[in-house]
């Protein structure tokens, strides 16, 4: 059988974390062990992994340091060996069939090559009411034709607790051992897949997407409003450019990082993004329209327009000024 390991980073995460766990040991594929790293929790989360581990013997639990939610994911998949790796929340309630359905997918896809299959995911609030059947419409993106579009480079749409990737992939992630620069461990996966393997999407929802006040991330309904009131924020703009710049940051590394195995093609995209920081106002925001590279959707290019006017205009005023 395929040896799957499920990988969790908990941090006080007491309240919802024995319903993500059950979901997990309940899943109708049982040839898996699930690895958690506690992040420095303050609360009784180790005491709750303690009882787990001690009751089930494939739950594996490790004690660390506080190093934020990427390296904590990044450190506890280094020291697992499985076929099939999946990235586990907190909070969230995993569909029964979650794990076979990632199964059946390898099976028959080509595993000398880094994959990564991932799903839709039903999104419910704190008391598990259903906000919407589906995460991505909720969002508004779109994971279909991920291999033929080059959104992935700016913006990523796929969800870590979502998603599953192969030993292929694994390896490749680690080359360099923990890498640098990484906006978000599912986002610098989802680019290994793309730009070196392959990426799949299944459309139907394998878990419920708890949203709560204490998310790390979090969806939230993607509409007209949200965003003029926040483009009319300082706050809103300052996020938006900081989340560019995260992009940025990002594309430098993972070229850095990746150089002998991209084609020359992804080589020039992502020297394109990572040049965002350093040229402000709208010719670094063209170069990337013009090279096929968006964000989803028309508002969210429209505010990347505004918000770059917006830091040109402000670093004019502070050169005359000064």
């Amino acid at each position: 059988m395929i040896n799957v390991a499920v990988i969790m980073s908990a941090y006080n995460g007491e309240t919802y974390l024995c319903e993500q766990i059950d979901s997990i040991l309940n899943q109708s594929y049982q040839n898996f062990q699930l690895f958690i790293r506690d992040d420095g929790s303050k609360d009784q989360t180790r005491n709750i992994l303690s009882d787990y581990a001690e009751k089930d013997s494939r739950v594996k639990v490790s004690y660390g340091d506080n190093v934020g939610c990427i390296h904590s994911f990044l450190l506890a998949a280094q020291e697992v060996d499985a076929d099939i790796y999946l990235f586990s929340d907190q909070d969230d309630i995993w569909m029964e069939e979650k794990i076979e359905r990632a199964v059946a997918y390898f099976r028959q896809a080509d595993t000398s090559v880094p994959q990564l299959y991932h799903s839709d995911l039903c999104v419910v609030d704190c008391h598990m009411q259903k906000l919407h059947d589906s995460f991505m419409q909720y969002q508004g993106l779109d994971a279909l034709d991920s291999m033929q579009r080059k959104t992935l480079f700016l913006q990523n749409f796929v969800v870590g607790c979502s998603m599953a990737v192969n030993k292929s992939l694994l390896e490749r992630l680690f080359i360099q051992g923990v890498p640098e620069g990484i906006a978000m461990h599912d986002w610098w996966m989802a680019l290994i897949a793309r730009t070196q393997g392959h990426i799949h999407f299944d459309p139907r929802p394998a878990l419920f997407y708890r949203q709560h006040d204490n998310n790390v991330l979090g969806a939230q309904k993607r509409t007209l409003a949200i965003y003029i009131r926040a483009l009319f924020s300082g706050q809103g703009i300052q996020r938006f450019l900081q989340f560019r710049n995260l992009a940025a940051t990002q594309a430098e590394s993972f070229l850095k990082t990746y150089r002998d195995y991209l084609n020359s093609e992804f080589q020039a995209d992502l020297k394109v993004v990572s040049h965002l920081r350093e040229k402000k106002g709208l010719s670094g925001v063209f170069r990337c329209f013009c090279s096929g590279i968006y964000l989803q959707g028309m508002v969210r290019n429209l505010a990347l327009i505004y918000c770059a006017v917006y830091e040109h205009l402000s670093d004019l005023k502070i050169n005359k000024s000064g």
